[in-house]
């Protein structure tokens, strides 16, 4: 499976006139072609920014792919809440400036109680704050060409010649857009997955820090 980077490295080696058999001249899904300009979009009305372009932006812009353009949205309704996202990781991690925590050692509850805890290695659980993600990435941004400009992107449009984002008053040879794709039908969900709990202070010590609490079902189940 090929990232993104993948494609936009392929994409323009194929207009500079070099042959790549694993792209053809139809532009991939998502992927609208032109001529020389990269856009991603984050955010818009009615849909929460992924990071992807964050991260996108900033790969292309530290090989020095030129004229990367990268589309935030305004603050506000446009952005969403702060969140964190925890993966597995084996080795450095490759936002490590950017995590708050890792744990070597998770522990899991069964229904009656009964506890266990296990060691990752080699692997190790770690979390990543939004905010701390989104420091990280605008400072290796500044130490590339990439430019940032802020718009709400209301479409994006493919031509014969190129693709035009509306909201941002581009025209672009690839767009990448990573706001989440609207639900088919009213009333429906996208398939996106997200955990809402409780803060919990107690008067002593009751959590060990350096484990993670993985799965505990001594809690009534829905």
């Amino acid at each position: 499976r090929r990232s993104a980077v993948d494609v936009v490295n392929q994409a323009l080696r194929l207009q500079h006139g070099g042959v790549d058999d694993g792209v053809h001249a139809r532009a991939p899904a998502g992927v609208v072609s032109m001529a020389m300009l990269v856009s991603m979009a984050d955010g818009a009305a009615e849909a929460a920014p992924s990071k992807a372009g964050l991260a996108l932006a900033s790969r292309l812009g530290e090989q020095g792919t030129p004229d990367v353009v990268l589309v935030d949205a305004p603050p506000g309704v446009h952005r969403a809440p702060e969140r964190t996202w925890c993966t597995w990781q084996s080795g450095k991690h490759p936002w490590d400036e950017a995590v708050a925590m890792r744990w070597d050692r998770v522990a899991v509850h069964d229904h009656a109680g009964t506890g266990a805890t296990y060691d990752l290695a080699p692997l190790s659980y770690t979390m990543i704050r939004s905010s701390d993600y989104e420091r990280v990435a605008s400072e290796r941004l500044l130490r590339t060409g990439v430019r940032r400009m802020t718009a709400v992107v209301t479409g994006v449009v493919d031509g014969t010649d190129a693709a035009v984002v509306h909201g941002a008053d581009l025209t672009a040879t690839w767009v990448f857009d990573t706001r989440p794709t609207p639900p088919a039908r009213p009333g429906r969900v996208a398939l996106l997955q997200h955990f809402r709990g409780w803060w919990v202070r107690t008067a002593v010590d009751a959590f060990d820090p350096s484990v993670a609490g993985l799965m505990d079902f001594r809690l009534p189940q829905p």
